[in-house]
């Protein structure tokens, strides 16, 4: 992007980036091809961020240790072994260090954006999700282990919005499934690009296909242990949890019992 300020757009926050070294930039905008766009009219539109940073080679890549989100004072702390960034929210200025490898710089994205959504009532979820017949999407989600990236696969040739992290939006027009650049298994950097949701299914491998209704506390539950947030101050938590109970009562989460095979999208299409 000649001329101007590369900038990111996942689903529909912007980030303009500017950094002390333009080879690791290059790299950044390499690892997010699908994500690059100019500022422009969306039905998802949302707030506009600018992220000015520099490496640090001391910071080591890599840290099993859960980022920690702070308040102090009207600043916000972003920390891990391998970023540190700051952020205004009155003025959506981000300023930091990360260490010198897209790695990190994944890293730090995802954890911005588990904040940055709750402004859009957003969540990032554990979870594929993947476009249907009708046009909508299905949101599969689970623990680690569970067959997202498995459902994932399974679904070809239809379009996958991503295999490892969702972002799920409520918009006027409902609850709509998100595009993210943040895959796991499968070697694609994704789009940005949003549908309605269809649905909410917490996977379990089995020997049969079959959909079963996970209402109440227990569908909440489920869905609560597969949201990716990593504040735990108020009010954060508080916007979080009452997010994931709204979507849980207005798309209720059902358990799919699936094969590894592609049969448990005829049921999900002869349901829908």
């Amino acid at each position: 992007m000649p001329g101007s300020a590369p900038r990111l757009e996942i689903a529909g926050i912007g980030i303009t980036l500017s950094c002390s070294e333009p080879a690791f930039l290059q790299q950044v905008l390499h690892r997010y091809p699908g994500f690059l766009s100019p500022p422009g009219p969306s039905l998802a539109a949302g707030p506009e961020y600018r992220l000015e940073l520099e490496t640090g080679p001391d910071l080591l890549p890599g840290d099993e240790a859960a980022p920690r989100i702070t308040r102090d004072g009207d600043l916000v702390r972003l920390r891990r072994r391998d970023f540190h960034l700051d952020l205004q929210p009155a003025t959506r200025a981000l300023t930091g260090v990360v260490a010198g490898n897209v790695y990190s710089m994944d890293s730090l994205l995802r954890v911005f954006f588990t904040l940055a959504l709750l402004e859009v009532d957003g969540l990032m979820l554990h979870g594929s999700a993947v476009r249907s017949a009708s046009g909508g999407a299905f949101a599969f989600f689970g623990k680690s282990g569970a067959g997202k990236s498995t459902a994932a696969r399974l679904s070809a040739p239809r379009k996958v919005f991503s295999d490892e992290l969702v972002v799920l939006r409520r918009l006027p027009q409902g609850w709509q499934v998100f595009g993210t650049p943040f895959w796991g298994n499968l070697e694609s950097h994704g789009e940005n690009s949003f549908a309605p949701l269809q649905g909410l299914l917490s996977l379990v491998q089995d020997r049969e296909v079959c959909l079963r209704p996970t209402t109440g506390a227990a569908g909440l539950r489920k869905l609560l242990g597969c949201v990716l947030f990593f504040a735990n101050q108020e009010p954060w938590v508080s916007q979080a949890t009452t997010l994931a109970a709204q979507l849980a009562r207005e798309t209720p989460v059902q358990t799919l019992h699936f094969l590894k095979d592609d049969t448990f999208w005829r049921l999900l299409e002869d349901a829908g």
